[in-house]
């Protein structure tokens, strides 16, 4: 069986994660590549890291962008000329229209160690540990990149919801308990608390949580596993909007964690 060569764009954590979904039986690694100038030139893991100018010197099946910025390194890699059709993205945003998720599982299946579905039910905890570490990071910066900063905004999308569950003739009271969960900094949590309901928060960055008690004191706030709730209360509304866990697995997976919550409505 032919090994396929590959180029990988990136040598961050992205690739940390990459590398345990990989076997290298099946794989042959050209280069890796980064933006990074520092980077370039040196060796790790015993390969080369190449420009991005350098690509064109190899002959390769696929470039597999190793990063959080995949949409900004592909757009830089089909400027270079590359085909779309050899770029393929370990990570992809599950409002990226133009991502091919079809197809960029088939490349993976092909030197994946294993069915990705069932490795994500047998991984919870490494996957949450993994995600609290990129989002702590992302919250400690400056520039917010994934979370929502603006209470107007969070505002209207709420009004929007309470809107359309009284269309559909759910009704939730004054007072009611609704649990934001991936809250992140707490922006969605207030605008619940803005018409009149008892809000919870949690995620499982703590860096996140702290800002949102400090930002967001009325409402409760705590650091938890979305993955594996610990909750004691009941809540009359769960409301799960960009959480890592629903927007990286497939529905199966989902479906049994979404369960857990279930359980604590009223």
């Amino acid at each position: 069986m032919n090994k396929l060569k590959i180029i990988i764009f990136g040598v961050g954590s992205g690739y940390e994660r990459l590398k345990c979904d990989m076997n290298f039986d099946k794989v042959e690694m050209l280069a890796f590549v980064d933006n990074d100038i520092k980077k370039q030139g040196t060796i790790f893991n015993n390969i080369n890291i190449v420009s991005p100018k350098e690509i064109h010197k190899y002959s390769y099946d696929y470039i597999i962008i190793a990063s959080q910025y995949y949409l900004e390194i592909e757009k830089q890699l089909l400027d270079m000329g590359i085909e779309k059709k050899r770029i393929i993205s370990y990570y992809y945003k599950p409002n990226d229209i133009n991502y091919d998720v079809k197809y960029n599982k088939h490349i993976f299946k092909l030197f994946f160690k294993e069915d990705m579905e069932e490795k994500n039910k047998r991984q919870l905890l490494p996957i949450a540990e993994d995600g609290k570490k990129m989002y702590n990071k992302n919250y400690k910066e400056k520039e917010d990149k994934w979370s929502c900063t603006d209470l107007n905004y969070t505002k209207s999308i709420i009004q929007e919801l309470l809107k359309e569950m009284k269309r559909l003739g759910i009704e939730i009271e004054n007072c009611s308990n609704i649990l934001d969960v991936g809250c992140a900094k707490g922006y969605f949590t207030e605008a619940f608390r803005n018409f009149g309901l008892n809000s919870y928060g949690i995620d499982y960055s703590d860096v996140a949580v702290n800002m949102a008690k400090d930002s967001f004191p009325s409402c409760t706030f705590q650091v938890m596993d979305g993955f594996n709730p610990r909750l004691n209360e009941e809540f009359d509304l769960v409301f799960v909007r960009g959480f890592t866990g629903c927007n990286t697995h497939n529905l199966n997976f989902v479906s049994e964690f979404l369960n857990k919550y279930i359980k604590k409505l009223k």
